[in-house]
Parts: structure tokens; sequence; C-alpha cells
């Protein structure tokens, strides 16, 4: 503990963070020493304390003593590598904490997100309870970025059943909110860390593969490629690293996955093999999987956000139903059949439509040697022009070669 700063109260008993900092770090000058170099050295407490008087509150002890340790990443190391330490996603400078948090407060009164009542209601919690059911949130802040608008950061501001200083996952593409496995309680960040340490050191379920130098990866601040949808979804490339790069690759069962996803899937599976959440949780119940398709009349399809003229199509669906469907051609007789009676629609077929198979092809019949009958003489060639290039162009003569092509062809 620097001596800039008194805990709230004792926490109880974490693994130190200097300890976690010094495995992680061990490991990755042996096994990946280039991405190692991205890590900084630790903030000083000065300068710590003067970032806590820009956010307006003390950060919990585990993230300050976190910093004191490492202050985030570099965007690129001395040997050329712009990876991030956490399976692609970047470990923030205290300084882009500050920056990412403010961005973020004016997300807050924006209409269209922070401030859309409709938005909130489509916000969940895994566990439920435990996470505010909210778009941005000003106790929300961000510790690991994957630098479209998605983070790994501590809740300082948790709903009724959730703790101060749990590990979320939010963002622009995370509807639901997922408090980390070991991630909870007011120790959280320290837990969590400590986690992936072990994690690292076990060498399963990643795989360290080729750097990616490529450049152009990086977004601005938040959330800037955003639009709202109506369902809190936005264009972009849905969070972060999928894997395709190179550095610190998820193997297994999530190979391919985004990061994020993956830990809020495994800390979903986890929650419930605990017994913290139900099975209502894991899955929908079927009966509101039934009771969506029971829909008749117009059923809306969402397409998939992949482009910036993805929008919602309401598709007409043809209601299951006994009534028959009337003719669409005109009466015979002149009358209008706008408003037909019901012996009517009794009598009339519904309409089918009838589909005309085309025969299969048949055999071709090749011709065999026998049919081919040779030439009794090679043709004759005609004279070559060159025989009679002797005579006078310019004089308007015309070569014999010339003259019988040029007939032949009706010139």
């Amino acid at each position: 503990m620097d001596p800039l700063h008194t805990p709230f109260s004792s926490p109880p008993n974490y693994p130190p963070l200097s300890k976690t900092w010094a495995r992680i770090q061990a490991w990755l000058n042996r096994e990946y020493p280039e991405l190692g170099d991205t890590l900084n050295y630790g903030i000083l407490p000065q300068d710590l304390a003067q970032i806590e008087m820009q956010f307006g509150f003390s950060l919990p002890s585990v993230v300050r003593e976190s910093y004191l340790c490492v202050d985030g990443q570099e965007a690129e190391s001395a040997a050329g590598c712009s990876e991030g330490l956490f399976f692609g996603l970047t470990l923030l400078p205290l300084e882009s904490v500050l920056e990412e948090w403010r961005f973020w407060r004016e997300v807050d009164r924006d209409p269209s997100t922070g401030a859309n009542q409709g938005l909130r209601e489509h916000m969940q919690s895994i566990p439920p309870g435990w996470v505010r059911r909210e778009y941005s949130q000003r106790g929300w802040i961000p510790l690991i970025a994957d630098k479209v608008g998605n983070y790994l950061g501590i809740d300082l501001n948790p709903a009724e059943h959730g703790s101060i200083g749990q590990i979320i996952i939010f963002g622009r593409d995370f509807d639901t909110k997922v408090v980390m496995w070991r991630g909870d309680g007011v120790t959280g960040w320290a837990k969590w860390l400590a986690s992936f340490a072990e994690e690292l050191e076990t060498g399963e379920g990643f795989e360290i593969g080729a750097t990616d130098t490529s450049e152009g990866s990086e977004d601005g601040v938040g959330y800037e490629s955003y639009f709202y949808d109506g369902h809190g979804r936005g264009q972009g490339d849905g969070g972060g690293d999928t894997g395709s790069g190179g550095g610190l690759r998820l193997t297994g069962e999530y190979r391919g996955w985004n990061v994020l996803e993956a830990w809020a899937d495994r800390s979903l599976r986890k929650w419930h093999e605990s017994g913290v959440i139900t099975d209502e949780v894991l899955a929908p119940a079927d009966g509101e999987a039934r009771k969506q398709g029971e829909r008749q009349d117009l059923d809306i399809v969402e397409l998939s956000m992949q482009g910036p003229g993805a929008v919602e199509v309401a598709i007409p669906v043809l209601a299951s139903s006994t009534e028959q469907i009337p003719s669409p051609f005109a009466d015979p007789l002149g009358q209008s059949n706008a408003q037909p009676s019901s012996s009517k629609l009794a009598s009339a077929a519904a309409p089918t439509i009838s589909v005309a198979k085309p025969p299969a092809p048949r055999p071709v019949a090749l011709p065999t040697p026998q049919d081919i009958a040779p030439f009794s003489s090679p043709p004759e060639s005609r004279q070559s022009s060159v025989d009679n290039l002797d005579e006078d162009l310019e004089s308007g003569s015309r070569i014999n070669g010339i003259s019988e092509l040029a007939e032949d062809v009706g010139l």
C-alpha cells in the first residue's frame, strides 16, 4: 500500500499483486519476451493520486496496487510487438483508463444509448442481480480493452446482489453484463489476475502464434463507430480479437472466438456449475421459445449487423389457417370478388405453384474414326502474296492473292 492512500477497510486475504505480476513477467521472459517488453513500469504514487483526483474518487486498493507494479502496456515494444497481453486484448495505462471512462460519461447522456430507457430494458446481468441493468454506468472502470468499445473492468456501483470491486465484461456489444468467474468480491481484480497467471503457467487452452505487425488495427477512444439500432447492437466487428492473428490465441473449444465472448461463456458455465445461476438463466425457457414460434401475422427477422445498411425488416409470414384463400382471378360474369361470400370461400381451392422439371439431358453420340472420311487430296493452297512483292502497290495494281481474298469476303 502506498503512503498516499488509506484503505476503506481491511481487505480480505488475496494474492499479492506484486507476486502475481512477477509470475506473469517470469513466464513472458521465458516464453514470449517480445510481449513482455510491452509492459510499462509501475506508475508513481503521486501520479496515481493525481489521476484519482480527476476521477473524483479513490480506486480500489487492489487496482492501485496493480498499477504501482505495471502501468498498462505500450502500443508497441522495442522488438516491434503490438500484441495485447490478454490473448490480444490490451491492458490500459491508467491515463488511458481515465480517457475511456470520461468518454463513456458522454454516453451516459446520449438519448440514443445511455439515456435510452428502451435500451436499458434490454440489458441483463449474469449472475442475475449482480450488475446494474444499464448500457453505461459511472461506476464501471475499464481496465482491459479490445479497442472497439468493449472492456473487462471493475464495478464500483453493483446491483443489489453484487459486490463493489467485482470484475465484469461490459461495452457496446454486450447487452448482458457478465461477472467474471473468480472475479467476484472486493478483491476481484487480484483473484482474477492470479487465475490468468495460473492459466499461462499451465499452458492449456492457448497457443503462441506468429506476431501480427499489421497497422491500422486500433480504433479511437470509446465506441465512436457505434450506431444504435434499437437493440443495443452496433456496426463493426463486434468486439475485439477473434483469434485470427498472431500472439497469444485461444485454442480448444474457444478457438476463433472473440476473447471477451469466450470469457463470458466460460464464466456463465462456471456460475451454472457452482449453482449460482439456474438452468432457466443458462438456456431460455421452452415456453418462451414456443410462444415466439406461435406468432402469426408478421414476424420480425433481425439481420446480423455486418454492414452500415443492416436494418430490421418486417417479413410477412403466411398464417396457418383453415380458411380457404379466394381465387385471385376476376369473376367471368363481371362480378367483383373483392368481398366473396362464405360459400365461395369454402369452395375455392388454395392456389398452388407447379414447377416444371426439365428432362434429363440425353447422351451425345460422338463420331467414330470410321465416320470421318479422309480427304482424297490436300486442298490446293492459294498463291502466296509473297510471290508478288515485286509489283508496285502504289500504282494501284492488286496482288493476285489479295484480290481473290477480297472477292471471297465480299469487298
